[in-house]
């Protein structure tokens, strides 16, 4: 029998702390709960009542599921028990404050008012059509009979499921259309699953990781990435020696649009989603259907596509021709969740930025109130008209989200734990399964298979660096990268380095080859800059960052806040200073600085000055500080991907999700 506490009830903070005293349990609310705040929320100072979040048990017996919630005062026919969205059990309750007559004399008023949903995704084997509810002495009881355990089948009589249990599948009760051939059409095949990522080199990246993972589960995977992807990969990584290993592994291409010579970087990076859907989106289409979605003789045609959160198509696609649809949310659970809230901070008029007011507090993004500046919202909100078509992309791609039957995200609960359960709130099938690089390493140690990753590089990596680490004593270096899209002006380059040199710590500085938007006058770098860097500094094209970050010799970390960097940063505890380019990269810094406590927010600035003393801050002065909490988070993200961890129990019942699509 299991017993499982109840989600986030009795929180006194929407900011989380993972080291204080009520710390976040990542079991906290399994398998898929979700919290709908209570819409007369206590002001400030005000303590949380019982009605604002009541406290709810959830056992599991043989025979049943049952769920009991403490609702004192509440009288039976203020609660409501209802099935929403499939097995989603919503249970909600309001309050309302007595009739007052004429002669009534109210001498004290402390019994609270107010209203609370709470939302709990109940497993497979539940029987959601057979629930009993009883209320008793302000204790609510539901019992949800569980069906009975089948025998294994025998493999050779696997069917697809007809349409109407297709349908059924769907948490988002949309119309499908099946046309999947025969009946006993790849019988006894394991799941066939397509991971379609953006073609950028984070989304790749940690999209690859994925398909892995699902290829160590023995599920047969098509990774469909784009022309310009593929060729950097096969030139720059071991992936396709690597992934030769999974025999239900296979690559194709498809084409993003964009000429060979396109920079895909700086200011031009946004022109990748025009592109994509007016170009891809099509073929993409066609694709599917003249290929017969990638059936063969030993693999079925897909079973459920994994398709990256801002291609719309392919869940138009997939939804069309009644294939499960699984969104990878490849940014972190702030950032979307920032995106998702677009709409209500445009009606508070929180948002387009317009440049004003940058560091009022945001007020219409619920989980973040109180600490998040408008200067902290995703890049994409920094326009002047709110039909710039780059924050109407991000708008419509984001608000999509939910007609998904599930979403992924890269994080874990003791990260983003809050930000999470604000989510399940419009997206209850969430999986929580990184940080995926170390998920996929532990996973990999497991099967005594490996204990290296592929990389995902787009670039060449220049392995000379971790020799010159070698040589450097604990701590003492900071990694500078800022990632595989951000281009500074030559100004910006000069003021880094000034700053990194001036500070007297030893660094490590990754500069793409088109990292610098004006080249001219590279020979004319100041004299004490070149002597500074050959005495302390190592510079490199690319680096083997995952191991860059894991090496003893790196004390911290200048980087853009791309979610991959900030995961590595935090699982190998190094410290971090931010100083965010675009997109989700702004909110992260946020994060890093403010709520997890993990380094220094340096966005919207570029003085030598201030890059100095933000370096000595991080490596010298609040050195041990730093440090101390980079090495606590760095152990709760071990955890999460350890066996019984909460990234890993997701990743199993993601998988576990991934084969009833089709049994």
């Amino acid at each position: 029998m299991a017993l499982i506490p109840s989600f986030f009830g009795g929180r006194r903070s929407h900011v989380f702390d993972p080291f204080s005293l009520d710390i976040w349990d990542p079991f906290d609310g399994f398998p898929f709960s979700g919290t709908v705040a209570n819409t007369n929320a206590p002001s400030s100072g005000r303590e949380s009542t019982a009605i604002d979040n009541p406290r709810i048990d959830w056992k599991e017996t043989p025979e049943a599921h049952i769920i009991k919630a403490d609702l004192p005062g509440l009288r039976k026919e203020e609660v409501k028990v209802e099935v929403v969205d499939d097995r989603v059990l919503q249970i909600s309750g309001e309050r309302t404050r007595e009739q007052e007559e004429k002669t009534d004399q109210w001498h004290r008023v402390e019994r609270t008012t107010g209203k609370f949903i709470r939302r709990f995704r109940l497993p497979e084997n539940a029987r959601m059509n057979q629930i009993k509810a009883n209320m008793e002495n302000g204790v609510l009881t539901v019992v949800v009979p569980k069906m009975e355990e089948k025998k294994p089948e025998n493999h050779n009589n696997l069917k697809f499921p007809s349409k109407s249990q297709r349908e059924d599948c769907n948490c988002r009760s949309q119309k499908q259309v099946f046309d999947m051939g025969h009946e006993d059409e790849g019988a006894g095949l394991p799941p066939h699953v397509l991971v379609f990522p953006l073609p950028i080199q984070g989304h790749v990246n940690s999209m690859l990781k994925l398909a892995e993972l699902l290829c160590l589960a023995d599920l047969h995977v098509t990774m469909l990435v784009s022309d310009y992807s593929h060729g950097r990969l096969l030139r720059h990584t071991n992936v396709q020696s690597r992934f030769a290993h999974y025999q239900g592994f296979c690559f194709r291409t498809i084409s993003d649009g964009l000429p060979d010579d396109h920079p895909r970087a700086g200011d031009r990076v946004m022109d990748i989603m025009p592109s994509i859907k007016n170009v891809t989106g099509p073929l993409f289409k066609e694709m599917m259907i003249s290929n017969n979605c990638f059936a063969s003789d030993n693999r079925r045609a897909v079973t459920c596509i994994i398709a990256d959160g801002v291609l719309s198509f392919a869940g138009d696609f997939a939804i069309e021709r009644g294939i499960p649809l699984i969104y990878f949310r490849t940014v972190s659970a702030c950032s979307f969740w920032a995106c998702f809230c677009m709409h209500e901070l445009i009606e508070a008029d929180e948002i387009p930025l317009k440049g004003n007011g940058m560091d009022l507090l945001v007020t219409s993004v619920p989980g973040m109130e109180g600490f998040l500046r408008r200067r902290d919202l995703p890049g994409f909100c920094r326009v002047d008209d709110i039909a710039d078509p780059r924050l109407q992309i991000i708008r419509t791609e984001s608000r999509q989200t939910p007609r998904a039957q599930a979403v992924i995200k890269n994080t874990f609960e003791d990260l983003e734990g809050p930000i999470v359960s604000q989510i399940r709130t419009q997206c209850p099938n969430l999986f929580s399964i990184g940080p995926l690089h170390a998920h996929l390493k532990a996973r990999l140690v497991e099967k005594k298979t490996s204990s290296s990753t592929s990389s995902g590089s787009f670039w060449e990596e220049d392995r000379s660096c971790v020799t010159w680490l070698d040589s450097q004593p604990s701590k003492s270096v900071i990694y500078v990268s800022f990632g595989s899209i951000t281009v500074v002006t030559r100004d910006q380059l000069l003021e880094f380095w000034h700053g990194l040199v001036n500070s007297g710590q030893r660094f490590l500085w990754v500069m793409r080859p088109d990292s610098v938007a004006d080249k001219n006058g590279e020979s004319q770098i100041p004299t004490e800059l070149l002597e500074g860097t050959k005495e302390r500094g190592y510079m490199v094209g690319w680096a083997p960052q995952e191991e860059v970050l894991a090496h003893p010799a790196i004390g911290g970390f200048l980087t853009h806040s791309g979610w991959n960097s900030t995961l590595e940063s935090i699982v190998a505890g190094v410290p971090m200073i931010c100083w965010p380019y675009f997109a989700d990269q702004m909110i992260n810094s946020r994060f890093v600085s403010e709520v997890w406590k993990l380094g220094l927010d340096m966005k919207d600035s570029c003085d030598r000055v201030i890059i100095e003393e933000i370096v000595k801050d991080l490596m010298d002065i609040r050195k041990d500080e730093f440090q101390q909490r980079a090495n606590q988070m760095a152990k709760l993200a071990k955890r999460a991907v350890s066996e019984g961890g909460s990234s890993y129990c997701n990743l199993d019942r993601l998988i576990e999700y991934i084969k009833s699509m089709i049994v």
